[in-house]
């Protein structure tokens, strides 16, 4: 059985300033992956825990330049400023979405489980994000986990994401936490993901 009969299609809607922009306005190199991982009301998600000496911990107000900070020093989302963070983050955050690795009083990572009308009634996780030293040691697992746990807090009854071709890393991440392949207008297609998955899962060279 191929890939469409799994997947249910979805509409997508840009937002913000972000990639989803330049997609929507057909600047955008390739369609995006997008994914969904349902999450079950009694389903039962226990804490994450990292490596000593990181924390997890939740966004708290007066973050915010600290957050762009680390935003910009990730060199993976482009430019960041407090109004941008605002915009496309901060403001449509569920209760509890936004999420930290720090070391010390430092933030070394972050993601964010937001809530936008265009996608209701799902949550969508929202940049992950670490800076270049702190990678490959299972962060970003933790950082997403942790927004599961916000969104199902928040009772919402499943969370999309979209990323690119070729954070492979993150795609192999998305598969471990139970998120699938779902496709729709404007995101990628059957072909798209079947070259991505034999590059992701099965490690096929170029």
């Amino acid at each position: 059985m191929g890939l469409v009969h799994l997947m249910k299609r979805t509409s997508f809607v840009s937002y913000g300033r972000s990639l989803f922009g330049l997609l929507s306005a057909g600047r955008a190199p390739v369609p995006l992956l997008r994914m969904f991982r349902k999450l079950h009301p009694t389903e039962r998600l226990q804490p994450a825990t990292v490596p000593v000496p990181y924390r997890l911990r939740p966004y708290e107000p007066g973050d915010e330049d600290s957050w762009v900070g680390l935003l910009n020093g990730s060199g993976e989302f482009g430019l960041w400023d407090r109004r941008r963070l605002h915009d496309e983050v901060v403001g449509p955050l569920l209760p509890g979405g936004g999420v930290f690795v720090t070391v010390g009083d430092e933030l070394v990572g972050c993601a964010s489980a937001c809530f936008v009308d265009e996608f209701e009634p799902y949550a969508i996780l929202m940049y992950v994000a670490l800076l270049p030293g702190h990678r490959g040691r299972g962060l970003g697992h933790a950082l997403v986990w942790e927004t599961m746990r916000a969104a199902q807090r928040a009772e919402v009854p499943g969370m999309l994401l979209h990323t690119e071709n070729h954070r492979l890393a993150a795609i192999r991440t998305y598969f471990q936490l139970g998120f699938l392949p779902r496709l729709g207008t404007g995101a990628a297609d059957e072909r798209q993901w079947t070259d991505v998955l034999g590059k992701a899962l099965l490690r096929r060279e170029e």
